[in-house]
């Protein structure tokens, strides 16, 4: 027996991102350090370098794409897009969560007031979410306060990466809020190396080979902040590695 799909209880994310109420919250979020957040960014802004199409059994293209489109179109930035071009945000959104917050959930539900009615798959922001006691809760204004739902564990959906691409995310992530901590540029860096006369070459040097090596396991190239040193096969080789990374 199938269980029918109930009406969405969880907050639109745009919305959820607008509330005043949940200004603190958003920002806490979004605390896991710049090199993490440009790499969850480029997770957002990678471009294939092939077309990519779906094919449907049992139902006709346009059919098949009018339903697939609908289910994902939360994840669309206009809202036109066809399914084949909201597939990769979907890719780069279960990467980003899996980067950011460690796991990446969504919340299908019967949308039967738009004007394409049908299941949706709703995008539940990481930073908005709390696991805990069996259950997980998001998040939500309500009359000029900030209140916890609870959502409804039949109605969530959780995206898993394949092999260990999920560890060396978590890892990856926490090497470089590591090595955030001492950029060259932070005062107290600097304020060390003002007395002890540490070179800062060295010391950026140094940085760099470390977050390279925290980033080879996925290819990323830090937006070549990290690879002033490296051949160029090497960073073509980098590049190719991230574009299937999150694959």
């Amino acid at each position: 027996m199938v269980t029918p799909l109930q009406p969405r209880v969880s907050m639109h994310a745009w919305a959820l991102s607008a509330a005043l109420e949940t200004q603190n919250v958003n920002i806490r979020g979004k605390s896991a350090g710049l090199s993490a957040w440009m790499l969850g960014e480029d997770f957002d802004n990678r471009h294939y370098a092939y077309e990519m199409g779906l094919e449907y059994d049992g139902v006709d293209y346009q059919r098949g794409d009018h339903v697939i489109s609908g289910l994902l179109r939360e994840l669309g930035r206009h809202g036109r897009e066809d399914a084949a071009r909201l597939f990769p945000q979907l890719v780069s959104a279960v990467a980003r969560d899996h980067l950011m917050y460690g796991r990446c959930m969504f919340e299908l539900f019967e949308d039967a007031d738009s004007d394409t009615p049908g299941p949706r798959l709703g995008v539940l922001p990481g930073w908005s979410l709390k696991h805990r006691w069996g259950g997980t809760f998001q998040a939500t204004p309500r009359a000029g306060k900030l209140e916890w739902r609870r959502l409804p564990t039949t109605a969530l959906i959780e995206l898993r990466l394949p092999g260990r691409l999920g560890k060396e995310l978590y890892r990856t992530r926490k090497f470089l809020q590591v090595l955030d901590a001492h950029r060259a540029g932070d005062p107290a860096v600097w304020a060390t190396a003002q007395s002890t006369g540490y070179d800062f070459n060295t010391h950026r040097n140094s940085l760099d080979e470390m977050a390279a090596r925290a980033t080879k396991s996925i290819g990323w190239d830090g937006r070549e902040l990290f690879l002033e040193r490296a051949t160029n096969s090497y960073r073509t080789y980098r590049r190719l590695q991230f574009l299937r990374a999150p694959g």
